[in-house]
């Protein structure tokens, strides 16, 4: 399919070529964004490049593509980059796909009891591409009884030191004292009469 300028376009899906796939495929975490997708839809374009060819080539969104045609999607939402080399494409996968920005916990964890209200635990253990374990910490950050729990873990570390010591000194403290045994001195007409 040969490429025009419009930057946003609606483009056939097995028109898309993908060449390489830069993230490690998670099953679980696709099945979320089936998910996702079947209720809101396609709510990302997906980045394309022209190649050499004159054909559409995925820049970004490999997973997000591959989720799409699962559920039947036939074409989708992309933002046409034009143009641009293979490298340029290549770095701009790299600078978003390596870019971690710090998550807010305490916003995310505000977020979370607020749909609570709507939803069961278990449906967000099913939707949030966490942990359980993790998404619980996160749920427990508002309600954390923070200045108790910052004195018990004081007392949890001071416990621990304590224990570290008692263990080192243990060896020293069990160990019987050096019994010093007294020797004759022995000078040369001694061990000559001994001989004799």
């Amino acid at each position: 399919m040969k490429t025009e300028s419009i930057k946003y376009k609606e483009i056939p899906i097995d028109s898309i070529e993908v060449p390489y796939n830069t993230v490690i495929g998670d099953p679980k975490l696709e099945g979320v964004l089936i998910n996702t997708l079947r209720q809101y839809g396609q709510y990302v374009t997906i980045p394309v490049r022209v190649n050499e060819n004159g054909l559409f080539e995925s820049v970004l969104g490999e997973v997000m593509l591959k989720c799409l045609k699962t559920i039947g999607y036939t074409s989708v939402m992309c933002y046409n980059m034009g143009h641009i080399p293979l490298s340029n494409a290549k770095l701009a996968v790299l600078e978003i796909n390596l870019l971690n920005f710090e998550p807010n916990d305490l916003v995310i964890s505000q977020l979370l009891n607020e749909l609570l209200n709507d939803y069961t635990i278990t449906d967000l253990y099913e939707r949030i591409p966490v942990t359980q374990n993790k998404l619980d910490k996160i749920i427990q950050l508002l309600t954390y009884d923070w200045e108790n729990a910052t004195a018990e873990e004081k007392k949890r570390q001071e416990d621990k030191e304590a224990k570290k010591m008692a263990k080192l000194l243990t060896p020293v403290i069990a160990k019987k004292p050096m019994q010093i045994k007294s020797y004759k001195r022995i000078t040369p007409d001694s061990f000559f009469n001994k001989l004799i």
